[in-house]
């Protein structure tokens, strides 16, 4: 049965995912095999790094049967300053 869960800040959900990978006697690399995700992702998540791939965030959280509410937001994208014309 999957777990509904909110998650306001990577911080909660860098500690769901940790807890839920230690209860279901997982590893990084098995959830990130499962997910399709390279390893440094998995572990991105579980140091609460902001992520921009919604879709690979959840995949791993799917991969542990968790459904979330909500996610935090994914930080802006990198702005590129403008050239000048000459």
């Amino acid at each position: 049965m999957a777990t509904r869960q909110f998650f306001d800040t990577y911080e909660t959900l860098a500690a769901a995912l940790s807890s839920a990978i230690e209860v279901q006697g997982l590893t990084a690399e098995q959830v990130a095999k499962r997910a399709r995700v390279d390893v440094s992702f998995v572990h991105d998540l579980q140091q609460a790094r902001p992520q921009r791939q919604m879709g690979k965030t959840l995949d791993v959280l799917d991969v542990l049967d968790i459904q979330p509410y909500a996610l935090p937001a994914p930080p802006p994208p990198a702005r590129r300053p403008l050239r000048r014309a000459s």
